[in-house]
């Protein structure tokens, strides 16, 4: 079972453990796209660090991954959405289709309370010189070919 996890999920607060190199195609004339980590299943687990607070359930979204013009994987069509997940596990009940690229986060929900998605901000200086503070970027990922 190929699991993506988060490091740590602190309300909306958290840490991408691993990437790998991948290129979608990307011209002179465009920025390199962030890596991703391909995952080996069509069917992949995810994982994440509860907040220290109790009493809280999970939204998890996934969706088509879009190459922005800086490079980042943004959030396309909505693909896979569950809400109220009470384990800070949870493993895709539907096929995801092969080869692609996907964006997803979880955010933490409390009565009819939610937290914003979960995000990170690329604010290194080799990336992106011109846009070194770009925030709220969701976890990418790719699923295998057939």
């Amino acid at each position: 079972m190929a699991r993506v996890i988060l490091k740590e999920l602190l309300c909306i607060s958290v840490a991408f453990l691993a990437v790998a190199p991948f290129n979608a195609g990307a011209t002179q004339d465009l920025p390199q796209t962030v890596p991703v980590t391909t995952v080996g299943t069509l069917k992949p687990a995810f994982a994440w660090t509860p907040p220290k607070r109790p009493g809280v359930s999970y939204d998890l979204i996934i969706c088509a991954g879009i190459s922005d013009p800086r490079g980042f994987w943004v959030p396309g069509k909505t693909v896979y959405y569950r809400q109220g997940i009470t384990r800070t596990m949870h493993i895709v009940d539907q096929p995801l289709s092969p080869d692609t690229v996907y964006v997803w986060s979880v955010r933490t929900r409390s009565g009819n309370k939610t937290s914003l998605w979960a995000a990170y901000s690329d604010d290194h200086p080799s990336r992106n010189p011109k846009d070194r503070h770009t925030y709220n970027i969701m976890y990418s990922f790719k699923t295998p070919g057939h």
